[in-house]
């Protein structure tokens, strides 16, 4: 069966580059769903809903990384066998892939709407923002099955190398989310609920678009109910790889749970504030998610096809890459980080918190856009254990006592040093691993590898 995009040929900086740009652009208007929430609730609802939007996004977004983890397995293993042209396992891995990914998305529906307050107090919400919360909260998890169903159908196609059909699902998605963001927050008042709405309606949309595409382009993965069913081997070598990176990033989300809850110990505006300033973040750090996956599929079909030196030289290929672009945005944010706030809300505490943030935060920039293909470079070669170890010592030696220390001592804008603290520890310690030739032992136990490192 003939790879949508063969990353086992080509010069190796146009492959990574050509791949990994649409992965790029879709984790830009990716990112608009939760920022357009962000835009109209604080236009139209005030501080209070704002800092309920920013509050909600990092307990979405432990959800979110929970299954890019699991999505990294799915990728890592459907590339492997992709790379060693092996088509029964590619069906079977993608059926399983699907069967999994609804049994989790029930699960995290139900448990979404019986625990959702005890959420919002674990992160010490304010009171005064308490009720929005609670509604955005409970109606994103409804649509809980949407995010998951458009995370599966990203996994699927980054494993087949396919990365330019998930931009036009999610440009048509974002599209949507922002007309109705305007729309339910705006003219119908619905308040920070209604973004939610919105939020759910184009992710359902995006979803529905990837079945489409999968059953018209006649895939050796159809989507039939009669199909869809757990495959022994095929689980066992998702979860082998897919569970590490999972407990990482859950670690890795708590540990940004902590941060924000120390962020919102500050009151309202510094929720809010916080918020903002990490959505910013999200938008100059845009390579670093992208080039995980990128560097996840091309690393893992160049081990299966035997090409474990052309994989070596994708990852620093993307890490000039990455690089390259972050050190061009960071200089524009620093500048206009007040006009840039002033999008968001126009009053004045939480501008002025959301820039003294900013100021600092710029700096951990270059190292997100390192430590996304290294992230990527570890998975895809078989080295999940080295993510965890990394992901651990990161966040509970480097990041969380950055953020409890440096805000006793200088307040809320000492959580920008946190956030620095965890991509800056990373990148040395990974750096580390791949110099010393630690990840070659995790090539020896793919499912597929035809080469030596």
């Amino acid at each position: 069966m003939k790879l949508q995009q063969d990353l086992t040929q080509g010069k190796v900086f146009p492959r990574v580059a050509t791949f990994a740009l649409p992965l790029i652009l879709s984790s830009l208007l990716q990112n608009l769903y939760n920022t357009a929430d962000m835009y109209f609730v604080g236009r139209y609802v005030g501080t209070n809903g704002l800092a309920a939007v920013s509050i909600c996004g990092p307990i979405m977004m432990v959800l979110t990384l929970t299954l890019n983890g699991l999505s990294s397995g799915i990728s890592v293993v459907l590339a492997n066998y992709k790379g060693g042209d092996s088509s029964e396992n590619v069906r079977r891995t993608g059926n399983t892939a699907i069967a999994l990914y609804a049994v989790l998305a029930l699960a995290a529906t139900l448990l979404g709407q019986l625990f959702a307050p005890q959420i919002l107090r674990l992160v010490r919400t304010p009171e005064e923002s308490f009720p929005d919360a609670i509604r955005y909260l409970r109606v994103v998890f409804l649509g809980v099955t949407f995010s998951f169903g458009y995370n599966l159908i990203s996994a699927l196609q980054r494993g087949f190398g396919d990365s330019k059909s998930p931009l036009l699902f999610i440009f048509t998605a974002s599209s949507v989310n922002v007309v109705l963001d305007y729309l339910f927050v705006g003219p119908l008042g619905w308040g920070a609920w209604g973004a939610a709405l919105a939020t759910v309606v184009a992710q359902g949309l995006s979803f529905l678009m990837g079945i489409v595409h999968f059953k018209r382009q006649r895939h050796v993965i159809t989507f039939r109910l009669h199909e869809i069913r757990f495959y022994g081997e095929q689980l066992r070598h998702i979860l082998r790889i897919g569970l590490p990176t999972v407990v990482n990033e859950i670690f890795v989300t708590l540990a940004m749970l902590t941060v924000s809850a120390t962020a919102n110990s500050f009151g309202a505006a510094a929720s809010a504030a916080y918020g903002v300033g990490r959505r910013i973040d999200s938008f100059a750090c845009i390579t670093d998610g992208a080039m995980n996956g990128a560097m996840s599929a091309f690393v893992s079909q160049n081990v299966g096809a035997g090409r474990v030196d052309r994989a070596r030289k994708g990852l620093l290929c993307a890490m000039a890459f990455s690089g390259g672009i972050c050190l061009c945005i960071m200089p524009f944010v620093y500048a206009f980080a007040p006009s840039v706030v002033s999008i968001f809300t126009d009053d004045p505490t939480v501008i002025e918190n959301t820039v003294s943030y900013m100021r600092l935060s710029v700096f951990s920039y270059l190292f997100f856009a390192l430590v996304g293909p290294l992230i990527g470079f570890m998975r895809g070669s078989g080295n999940q254990m080295i993510t965890v170890a990394v992901g651990l010592v990161a966040q509970y030696a480097f990041r969380v006592p950055t953020a409890l220390l440096t805000t006793r001592a200088i307040g809320f804008p000492g959580i920008a040093l946190a956030v620095l603290a965890g991509p800056l520890s990373s990148v040395t310690m990974y750096v580390i691993a791949f110099a010393s030739g630690l990840w070659k032992h995790g090539v020896e136990r793919m499912p597929v590898q035809s080469g030596k490192a």
